[in-house]
């Protein structure tokens, strides 16, 4: 069905790959017999990078609250960048047999093909196979790899899959044709428009494809074809020659069930910041802010890693911004029950924290720039900073590079203090970091920021990211980042 336009927060939603509620009818008699019919089941899906980001987890996640609300199953994205099936068997142990699973699915293959040979990755996923079964007894379903987006020779990954299909026969497991969806999508797509954009780590329309693939290997019943809105910076190549043309193209991919796609140009998020009317103090308090009107990171589009149950109650993380000629200042209320923020953890989502990216370029700058890609190209004025609070176990809050412009990490000021819901992060990033060393009214900023939420169990951690944008592209692309507007 055709989707009107929206406000920018709406539009966001309908572009995400979530607008489940707006484009699937609710639930009628299925001809099908899903795969769970007991309530308060685990679904583990185990996997490399494909799933780590859990977006095709997502949207199983969110079918399943929409047509079997009462079941209350939790679909958990397990994966690993660059993992193998020789190294995802070391993570079982931690991240499949605690959480109890009903059904386990494996996404493995991609990285496995420039490191063994057939027999021997077969070896490995035989001996998962059944250490799964052993140490479980869940169902397993293999999913068969992704299909590369590209014109090499596949012939390994092909004997990968029919190796697998022989597998799921041996040992009674569901075999889930997802190289076969893919493979049969690719020819039918129009000029310039990708399921994903390096070859292998999709896009919206490549988690689409997983998704749907596997929720009707499952049983799940589509009761219509699926209809989505995809922004091209999201189904194309990064600045492909044909993004500019193909808004308003609609395409429809045959799979298990339709899926219906539209083609639409990119609309960022929008925020306004206003001069602040007496100096902020960054002392972790919110005294000095108008909390009327916040920005809200609670809504499943906003979802980048991880995957959760919507039937609950979201957070309600909350983000204000406001500016004067000392800097841009900033303040996060983040929502979270357990605060983890260890000596330990070396990396952003190792921990609780917020990732604040920036653009601060003028539109000179981005017009002489030949890529929006910063993390490799190292341009001035363009930073994703870490924020972490202080916890009982570190006792400064940690302001942090990932990304960027190291050298925007200069006179930040920070600080934090622990909530009876969460962590509130104040900081200011001071004027000499944008042009010519000052804040100007009228002008706009490229923005986006992330909520890292880490939750960590006996023998397990789970990472949930919540961002602005909704784009699990933008910390390190710039295309994808919302505008604030300073005004007066």
């Amino acid at each position: 069905m055709p989707f009107p336009r929206q406000n920018p927060a709406r539009w966001i939603f309908i572009l995400g790959i979530l607008t489940l509620a707006a484009v699937l009818m609710s639930s009628s008699a299925s001809a099908k017999s899903f795969a769970i019919s007991a309530p308060d089941q685990n679904i583990v899906v185990l996997g490399d990078s494909i799933t780590a980001d859990g977006r095709y987890a997502q949207i199983m996640q969110t079918l399943i609250d929409q047509q079997h609300p009462d079941l209350r199953v939790r679909v958990l994205p397990r994966g690993a960048s660059g993992d193998t099936v020789k190294r995802a068997l070391e993570r079982l142990e931690t991240d499949v047999v605690p959480w109890r699973p009903s059904w386990v699915l494996i996404n493995l293959g991609i990285n496995d093909s420039g490191q063994f040979s057939t027999e021997q990755f077969l070896y490995f996923y035989e001996a998962m196979i059944n250490r799964i079964q052993r140490d479980t007894g869940a169902r397993i379903g293999i999913i068969s790899p992704i299909f590369p987006d590209n014109d090499g020779n596949h012939s390994k990954l092909d004997a990968f899959v029919a190796g697998l299909r022989t597998l799921s026969a041996k040992y009674g497991c569901l075999y889930i044709p997802c190289y076969e969806a893919f493979a049969a999508a690719r020819p039918t797509l129009p000029k310039g428009v990708k399921y994903s954009p390096d070859g292998v780590h999709p896009n919206h329309l490549g988690y689409w494809i997983f998704g749907i693939t596997i929720m009707d290997a499952l049983g799940y019943s589509f009761n219509t074809p699926i209809s989505v809105e995809l922004p091209v910076t999201r189904t194309c190549t990064w600045n492909a020659p044909e993004a500019a043309t193909l808004p308003g193209t609609t395409f429809t991919l045959d799979l298990a069930t339709k899926l219906q796609v539209k083609l639409t140009a990119f609309v960022p998020q929008q925020a306004t910041a206003m001069r602040a009317a007496k100096p902020v103090a960054v002392d972790g308090k919110l005294d000095e802010w108008n909390l009327d009107k916040p920005l809200l990171l609670n809504r499943p589009e906003q979802l980048c890693g991880g995957a959760t149950s919507w039937l609950r109650e979201p957070p309600q993380n909350k983000a204000w911004f406001s500016y004067d000629e000392r800097g841009l200042t900033f303040a996060f209320a983040v929502d979270t029950p357990v605060l983890m923020h260890t000596p330990e953890a070396a990396k952003g989502v190792e921990r609780d924290c917020v990732e604040l990216m920036l653009d601060l370029r003028t539109p000179a700058e981005k017009a002489a720039a030949k890529s929006p890609m910063y993390l490799q190209e190292g341009y001035p004025h363009i930073c994703q900073y870490v924020f972490a609070p202080a916890t009982k176990d570190v006792p400064q809050c940690t302001t942090m590079v990932g990304s960027g412009d190291k050298s925007m990490l200069g006179d930040v000021e920070l600080a934090s203090a622990v909530t009876a819901t969460g962590y509130i992060i104040e900081g200011r990033i001071p004027a000499k970091h944008f042009p010519n060393g000052k804040i100007e009214t009228g002008s706009s900023v490229g923005l986006d920021f992330t909520v890292n939420d880490v939750d960590r169990f006996a023998r397990s951690t789970q990472v949930q990211q919540m961002r602005w944008s909704g784009s699990q592209m933008s910390f390190f692309c710039t295309l994808e980042f919302g505008q604030l507007l300073l005004e007066k």
